[in-house]
């Protein structure tokens, strides 16, 4: 990757972005080993990124989440969204995104799971004519 892709921003810049956005990032690669989880995975099932990334998703799903739609999404090729359950109790939303490779084989999937909107804090509300509109 050419440094100005990411604008010239170091990995680590890149990981604290990662780290602070509201979702949490789950990365599989084609054998459903995890490469990458955000820290937010430890709010969801109370685990740390470094306990789960290099383990393979099966070792989790079931256990810490259920349903899991992440391997039919390399299946079928195509984004799929499930609610799950954690084993926190929470309920979640999952979204699954394929990456293909050049032959267009999936060579990742890409999660994004979030809290359901009933969970979200809502109350900022901004008035018509507002500066921020």
């Amino acid at each position: 990757m050419k440094k100005d892709a990411c604008y010239g921003l170091s990995r680590e810049t890149l990981q604290t972005i990662l780290d602070n956005i509201s979702y949490e990032v789950y990365v599989t690669n084609a054998a459903l080993d995890i490469i990458y989880v955000s820290k937010s995975c430890y709010k969801h099932y109370g685990l740390k990124a470094e306990e789960m990334i290099g383990r393979n998703h099966a070792e989790f799903s079931g256990k810490y989440w259920y349903p899991s739609v992440l391997p039919l999404t390399y299946v079928e090729k195509r984004r799929m969204c499930i609610q799950q359950v954690t084993v926190t109790g929470e309920t979640i939303v999952s979204t699954t995104v394929p990456v293909f490779d050049a032959d267009g084989n999936v060579r990742m999937v890409v999660s994004i799971v979030q809290e359901e909107v009933g969970d979200l804090d809502m109350s900022v509300s901004l008035e018509a004519g507002s500066q921020y509109t």
